[in-house]
């Protein structure tokens, strides 16, 4: 509202769509083997992941560009992408990921009713949407908040209501959306530093609990 309409701050106040978290999550090793289960992955296969529509201002050719780099780093990594898009925007990811030879790497399961698993599977979600046209397009981003409650580490772009609720370095860590290297760093920052990367998720849902539910949203 301030970068595209000039409206002060002052006169601006907001309530985000508040995130229905279920009543348990799945302890995360068991999700971790619940998602190697049915991907048919080794045992000691681990997750970052991103969870949401899959459209090119996700950034998610960003995401697969960014993961050639981690995988390289990170051999027992895979990067699990879960959403619809057009077939044939889907498609030419499958074709970028081949190219960046990383495809058997690179899964798409598709649509899930039920996303929480995937969360807690996941040692790192990524949200890199990309402003457009120079103009933000991301609000509040759900998979971000979701992503907090199921006390999974985030990195997201510094773009639109992302950099809301992703505080550098306290509740997660931002990257340049225009820079997969930043990314990749940052991801393997995240997964690599556990002890801080704990502490950035506990901040972040206790955040959540407070500013970001449906009984927050109510209030």
């Amino acid at each position: 509202l301030q970068t595209v309409f000039n409206i002060k701050p002052t006169r601006i106040f907001t309530i985000p769509s508040g995130t229905e978290p279920p009543a348990d999550l799945m302890p995360k090793e068991e999700a971790r083997l619940k998602v190697i289960r049915e991907l048919g992955l080794n045992p000691d296969s681990r997750f970052i992941g991103f969870v949401g529509r899959l459209s090119e201002d996700k950034g998610i050719s960003v995401i697969i560009k960014a993961f050639q780099i981690i995988e390289s780093r990170l051999p027992d990594y895979h990067l699990v992408i879960v959403g619809l898009g057009l077939d044939a925007y889907i498609e030419a990811l499958k074709k970028r990921a081949a190219k960046l030879n990383i495809s058997d790497r690179v899964h798409f399961p598709g649509f899930k009713e039920d996303v929480w698993p995937y969360y807690r599977a996941f040692d790192c979600c990524l949200l890199a949407s990309q402003d457009i046209g120079g103009v933000p397009f991301e609000g509040v981003p759900q998979s971000i908040l979701e992503a907090m409650f199921s006390s999974c580490p985030v990195v997201g772009s510094r773009s639109g209501g992302i950099v809301d609720v992703i505080t550098d370095k306290k509740t997660g860590l931002l990257f340049d959306g225009k820079r997969p290297e930043d990314l990749a760093e940052k991801a393997i920052t995240a997964v690599t530093g556990q002890h801080a990367s704990a502490k950035r998720a506990e901040t972040a849902l206790e955040m959540v609990n407070k500013k970001y539910t449906i009984d927050a949203m109510g209030r």
